[in-house]
């Protein structure tokens, strides 16, 4: 008979956290308590994260934070990240293990008088296990990620790049016009691929945090061996910049920030170039995946065919919301009313 217990994240039990991470496949750099300490610092938000133990092994780790979600708080599965699923392994993941997981949030959601619990699964085993606690459809997305023990290089290069995508033609440009991508190493060039960051986030009207704070944190706390972060550039003009996250233990890289000078013609194409330079670095440091981060499931989409023209898959996430509100449940079922068109949503008043 499986008998699992719950504790808290503390001081005699970190190690625990970490060490799961670092050696379950389910573990990434998102799940470490420095990511923790980034979101902390950066966003003022509570974490609630607890371990699963069965018998003196841990089975799960289970990061949360207390998040808005527009006019509502709620308990929310490691928010700001590209990987906040809880880190189960499919192969363990029962219905008991979940149920236990499940009671322990909701009693925390309640305690605090929140009004949803939010668990993300990033496989369909898990998030039906999920599902049972439960009545509202699921959100799904996902990342887009390469698999680089699949697909070398050279394969990328003269396999899956094609004339019609483009590839090849875009990053030999920067090659012939003697452009050069270097490495950030001192603070000051952070702020350059800061503003540049911030330039493409006003490009495309999405709505930003106070990065210069977040960007300020991350170098605080991290170590050259902890990210890369890249600038692509002839002399002194700078084409764009890309900013990742190393997890060596399980040999993934993260592209989580894309820095892009909107004033260049259109004819010049910089993902392109910072991409397989990222490629390229990874099978040199022994890396066998890169995640090219959250992408919305849509092959038509042009975000999507452009990691698609390099190898990627793409990996489904799942969110699911357990609501402790009837007004959250009524503006939650709207939601997808509006969006895909499902039965109109009434007041549940019994919650």
């Amino acid at each position: 008979m499986d008998v699992y217990h719950i504790e808290e994240l503390n001081s005699s039990n970190a190690r625990d956290w970490e060490h799961f991470n670092e050696t379950a496949n389910v573990g990434s750099f998102f799940h470490s308590l420095k990511w923790k300490r980034i979101i902390e610092r950066s966003f003022g938000i509570k974490p609630h994260y607890f371990l699963v133990y069965e018998g003196d092994d841990v089975a799960a780790i289970c990061p949360f934070f207390e998040n808005n979600l527009k006019y509502f708080k709620g308990l929310v599965s490691l928010p700001y990240s590209d990987f906040g699923h809880i880190a189960l392994e499919d192969g363990r993941a029962c219905d008991a293990l979940v149920r236990e997981i499940y009671a322990r949030c909701m009693d925390t959601t309640r305690q605090e008088k929140l009004a949803f619990l939010q668990m993300s699964a990033h496989t369909p085993h898990i998030r039906d296990l999920m599902m049972r606690y439960t009545d509202l459809p699921p959100l799904v997305s996902g990342n887009m990620v390469l698999h680089l023990d699949k697909l070398t290089p050279d394969q990328i290069w003269n396999d899956v790049f094609s004339a019609k995508g483009g590839q090849r033609k875009y990053i030999k440009r920067f090659i012939r016009e003697g452009c050069t991508i270097e490495e950030v190493r001192d603070f000051r060039d952070l702020e350059l691929f800061y503003h540049y960051y911030n330039e493409n986030l006003e490009q495309k009207h999405v709505r930003s945090f106070n990065q210069t704070s977040f960007f300020t944190t991350i170098w605080d706390i991290y170590s050259p061996a902890d990210m890369r972060i890249t600038l692509l550039r002839k002399d002194d003009f700078i084409f764009g910049g890309l900013f990742a996250y190393l997890f060596p233990p399980n040999r993934t890289i993260y592209l989580v920030h894309l820095a892009l000078n909107r004033s260049i013609p259109n004819t010049y194409h910089p993902p392109y170039y910072l991409f397989w330079d990222i490629i390229e670095k990874a099978c040199e440091m022994g890396y066998q995946r890169i995640s090219f981060g959250g992408t919305a499931y849509n092959p038509e989409n042009p975000v999507y065919r452009q990691k698609s023209g390099f190898g990627c898959d793409y990996e489904f996430k799942y969110s699911l919301f357990m609501p402790c509100s009837p007004l959250f449940r009524y503006g939650y079922n709207l939601y997808h009313f509006m969006k895909h068109g499902l039965k109109f949503p009434q007041i549940d008043a019994s919650l």
